[in-house]
């Protein structure tokens, strides 16, 4: 699965594999609040609560369907560990999402109480549905390709089809509302549009269960190349690999033998020599071919010859690993012009440059984990290591970028997501627009982000990851401005103020989520863990957020409590300090990584690199 190039049908089938996340969470994080409190005539305490309950189950879910998705050895129906979880999600989410907002027979006259116990194992069953779809789905990326612009590519098609669902929803949503216009005594939401949610949940998850196959059908995992379960055991496997290895260097040395082998994509008449070294700085070499599985050793003591076996030339890949030596530069052999990159770090070292053979050129280049930049006249192969590393899950809480990057991405989401929940109430109770409006502006907002998500790929190509997080930054901050000057009067402007935000939440989510692949980079063992312990800050944070904003809500006390000044403002208030205040926050976070940039504890600056020379021919499909 990690080619550089993913098939168009493959990146349609991936993007949407999230479809069905993408439309519950557009009526839950838009309409559970409004929902419960204008329909079900809950108070504000406990339409806050359940989505408190609902966003804390997501997060503590989340990590562990993270840790124990990394675990799986294999999926069940053999369709994959991932798509595994993806389907037990499917399954959760079919049975408690529409029950959510389909009235039950027996609540009439129900106290709140008694409703809202009958409402929170429904919630747990949905969330819990919801954490394995999206750990599923997510974890899929860095097994589906190394390609930073690959990644970049499906993280813009993945959100692409989010917005798509959005919109859907907010447009079935617009046209149920619609549909009962003729017949509705107020303009305001009231217990009569019970149905209209109704019948959007049933839509919601029919939709959801087609995409879901969809997703089944058109991409296909494969087990990893080196089965590793992100808990450590791939590297006590690879430690006694070296360990039998050395033994074997110290015999070799001992009887003064070399290692002779023959392969055809060596020159034969030319040589390099290789100086004997302590056991604690040989090497082993790994050559794997994909197409025969076959492993093939080479000893630290290797003249002219490559293995002491065939390996497709197409599919060598080299792995070097040093055992003790703390600070060291990237290894590679070159092949008739072809560079074969190593995979460094699985034991946390890397190893120096090293040629076997003597080739035709020399080759000088930059190197990173997953890219190569060749410096060498007329030489432009990129080759891209399709071998992954692994990582174990408690290696992450010491990288500094790691909480970096979970601060930005918790951000991110709760800057998004806030606008997102109180968009409905500030057009209803600040604004006393019309309750079609609810569907309509935020229907503005997403086809605005749709339209972004499309230049995101280039974008990001051109500025580089964290300039494009500025730049949606600084929309996301200007709606936040516009929005408090915006009154009854003028509250046509909201719609203009919905199109800048789309266009900022969907710069900065697109980008925050290829930030987050960036730093898995080829630790996909342990990809799902991150994105588990990424969502765990995001909703706990949704959680605690709304909680608040509902405790120290004024409009509570009945309808005359509404007309008051304090109540008719708060909804703007929260809008404007909310997110602007989380984005704010973001852009600390932002200028924070800045100084890590290349350093050992930051992840890359992904952007295109271009050749030195304007005479040297730069193959741009690489990259």
């Amino acid at each position: 699965m990690a080619g550089d190039a993913i098939p168009i049908k493959r990146k349609l089938g991936y993007s949407v594999g999230h479809a069905f996340n993408d439309l519950t969470a557009s009526m839950w994080y838009t309409y559970l609040i409004a929902y419960f409190h204008e329909v079900k005539n809950f108070n504000d305490t406990l339409a806050g609560t359940l989505m408190m309950i609902g966003q804390s189950v997501d997060a503590v879910l989340t990590p562990m369907v993270g840790l124990a998705s990394d675990n799986s050895k294999s999926g069940c129906c053999k369709i994959g560990r991932r798509k595994s979880w993806h389907l037990i999600g499917t399954i959760c989410s079919c049975l408690g999402f529409p029950l959510i907002f389909i009235p039950c027979w027996f609540c009439v006259g129900v106290p709140d109480w008694a409703q809202f116990i009958y409402y929170v194992p429904l919630i747990v069953i949905f969330q819990f549905g919801w954490a394995c779809a999206q750990i599923g789905h997510l974890a899929l990326i860095p097994e589906m390709t190394f390609s930073t612009s690959e990644k970049v590519q499906l993280n813009g098609w993945r959100y692409a089809i989010t917005v798509l669902c959005h919109m859907l929803v907010y447009l079935l949503a617009w046209l149920f509302f619609d549909a009962h216009r003729a017949e509705e005594a107020s303009t305001y939401l009231n217990a009569e549009d019970g149905e209209i949610f109704r019948d959007l949940a049933i839509c919601v998850v029919v939709i959801g269960i087609i995409c879901s196959c969809v997703f089944y059908c058109l991409v296909h995992e494969k087990d990893n190349p080196i089965p590793g379960d992100g808990f450590g055991n791939d590297q006590k496997n690879v430690k006694k690999e070296i360990a039998k290895n050395e033994e074997q260097i110290l015999k070799d040395q001992a009887t003064n033998k070399k290692v002779n082998a023959k392969n055809p994509n060596l020159e034969e008449s030319k040589t390099d020599e290789t100086k004997p070294r302590s056991p604690k700085t040989n090497f082993m070499g790994i050559f794997k071919s994909n197409s025969s599985d076959k492993i093939c050793k080479t000893h630290d003591t290797v003249e002219s010859k490559l293995s002491s076996m065939s390996c497709p030339e197409s599919d060598v890949i080299a792995r070097i690993s040093s055992i003790s030596s703390p600070e060291n530069d990237i290894e590679m052999s070159t092949i008739q012009n072809r560079a074969f990159t190593t995979i460094p770090g699985i034991l946390k070292s890397e190893s120096k440059i090293r040629t076997i053979g003597n080739p035709k050129k020399r080759i000088s280049f930059v190197s990173s984990q997953s890219e190569i930049e060749l410096r060498d006249r007329g030489c432009n192969d990129v080759v891209k290591p399709n071998m992954k590393l692994h990582k174990h899950w408690k290696e992450w809480f010491k990288e500094p970028s790691f909480y970096q990057m979970a601060l930005i991405y918790m951000c991110t989401r709760l800057t998004v997501n806030i606008s997102q929940i109180y968009m409905p109430m500030y057009i209803t109770e600040t604004l006393h627009m019309h309750k079609n409006s609810v569907a309509l502006v935020p229907l503005v907002g997403y086809v605005a982000g749709f339209c972004t998500s499309l230049f995101m790929n280039n974008t990001n190509r051109l500025l580089g990851r964290k300039r494009t997080y500025f730049v949606g930054i600084s929309c996301t901050l200007g709606a936040c401005v516009w929005i408090f000057f915006i009154d009854e009067a003028t509250s046509s402007r909201v719609y203009g103020v919905a199109a800048l935000s789309g266009i900022g939440g969907s710069t900065v989510l697109v980008t925050s989520l290829a930030m987050t692949s960036d730093l898995i980079d080829q630790y996909s063992n342990s990809a799902a863990f991150v994105y588990g312990a990424m969502s765990f800050t995001e909703k706990l944070a949704n959680g605690l957020a709304v909680v608040l904003i509902q405790r120290y809500n004024p409009c509570e006390n009945g309808a005359a409590a509404h007309m008051t000044h304090h109540c008719t403002v708060y909804y703007r208030d929260v809008l404007v300090t909310v997110p602007g205040g989380v984005t704010f926050i973001s852009l600390l976070v932002l200028l924070s990584t800045m100084s890590s940039i290349g350093g050992r504890s930051g992840w890359k600056e992904h952007r295109i690199l271009r050749p030195s020379s304007p005479d040297r021919d730069w193959d741009r499909n690489h990259l």
